[in-house]
């Protein structure tokens, strides 16, 4: 029988319909006594116990008579006891592994210290990236604005060539007119009579006139009657008064203008620009790429790190560690969710334990700082 001990009532757990044989308290029950089959006792006295478990935490609390009472704070006894001996293993095994994991844990800082350096040059690599885009589109304005100002200058010069080519076209029109209508001259061969008739529309001469003009040029005029010569003289005279305009307003050439030239060497400077600009961008994005993948590098660094601390920290399923956080999932939440009641003595052993492996934990966490922080080899 266990001897007496002050007892304390597990914490409280959500209420809910207990059934004697139901399936979770079976399951709970086999949690309990699978951790028991580890336990140093004579096998009758441990085939005894494991019997005894669901014949006692399988009840409803309030159902259970004295021994089944005594039974389940027995084995709430001796799950705790574990628990304590196996807080006392983890003490031990820290307190002995506690240089390889400082070591462990000083790579992990200078891997996470190499991931901070890569993110902060990536990030300023992508900041450079990002002023270089600024600079590239302001030279691509600069440049657009240069080209529309040129496009509109050629337009301009090209307009005045062109103003000044039809303004040559239509003296030569006019002279050669003038010579097959005037009294001396002859029936038109080689005219352009499409291009004269487009011309005197031009002049808005009347539509009598230009329905006559093409009889006119087809005869010589000598042969033209009394109507078609007076009509011949009215189309020359004003064919003369146009060709005196065209004389009087016409450049006698249209030459290139300075800013003409001057815009072309300013866009030829504005497209250096641009194209320093843009090498500028292709070389950060390159550069950032590199950064990217150096974090990256860094990042899968830093994991395998921490993946040989936890190892270090945990060597294995049979460490300590992961024994004691196996029993506590296991036996010990179902002897809770059984309603079972633990030494208050032990509940106040295993609480200083816990305080003794969160302070061995802390000191060996800020001597790897301290190491890590004066340089030390890890």
């Amino acid at each position: 029988m266990p001897r007496k001990r002050r007892e304390t009532l597990a914490p409280e757990v959500p209420k809910r319909p207990k059934l004697s044989g139901e399936r979770s308290d079976v399951t709970r029950c086999h949690n309990v006594t699978e951790a028991l089959q580890s336990l140093s006792l004579p096998e009758e006295c441990k085939a005894m116990l494991l019997e005894a478990t669901p014949l006692t935490l399988g009840v409803p609390v309030k159902e259970r008579d004295k021994r089944q009472v005594a039974v389940a704070g027995f084995i709430g006894e001796v799950l705790k006891e574990m628990e304590t001996k196996l807080l006392q293993d983890v003490i031990d095994s820290k307190m002995s592994s506690q240089e390889e994991v400082i070591s462990a844990q000083m790579a992990a800082l200078s891997a996470a210290s190499q991931v901070q350096d890569a993110r902060r040059r990536m990030e300023e690599m992508e900041e450079q990236l990002a002023l270089r885009l600024s600079e590239d589109d302001a030279a691509g304005s600069t440049l657009g604005a240069v080209r529309a100002r040129l496009a509109a200058l050629q337009a301009a010069q090209a307009k005045a060539e062109e103003g000044q080519r039809q303004a040559r076209q239509e003296r030569e029109l006019c002279i050669a007119a003038c010579g097959c209508l005037q009294p001396d001259g002859g029936a038109s061969t080689s005219l352009d009579h499409k291009a004269l008739a487009a011309l005197c529309a031009k002049l808005e001469l009347e539509d009598s006139l230009l329905s006559t003009l093409p009889l006119i040029l087809q005869k010589s005029h000598a042969s033209r009657s009394y109507l078609e010569r007076a009509a011949s003289k009215l189309i020359c005279e004003a064919l003369q008064k146009h060709l005196s305009q065209v004389d009087s307003s016409s450049d006698p050439a249209v030459s290139e203008p300075p800013e003409l030239m001057e815009l072309k060497a300013e866009m030829a400077e504005a497209e250096r620009l641009q194209q320093e600009k843009l090498a500028a961008v292709q070389e950060a994005r390159k550069q950032l790429q590199d950064f990217q993948a150096a974090l990256a590098q860094a990042q899968a660094a830093e994991t395998c790190a921490l993946a040989k601390l936890e190892d270090v920290k945990h060597p294995g399923e049979t460490s300590p560690e992961r024994q004691l956080t196996r029993l506590r999932k296991g036996a010990l939440q179902a002897y809770q969710a059984l309603d079972g009641t633990w030494p208050a003595d032990l509940v106040d052993q295993v609480m200083q334990l816990e305080e003794k492996v969160q302070q061995l934990d802390q000191r060996i966490q800020q001597e790897a700082q301290r190491r890590f922080a004066v340089g030390d080899v890890a």
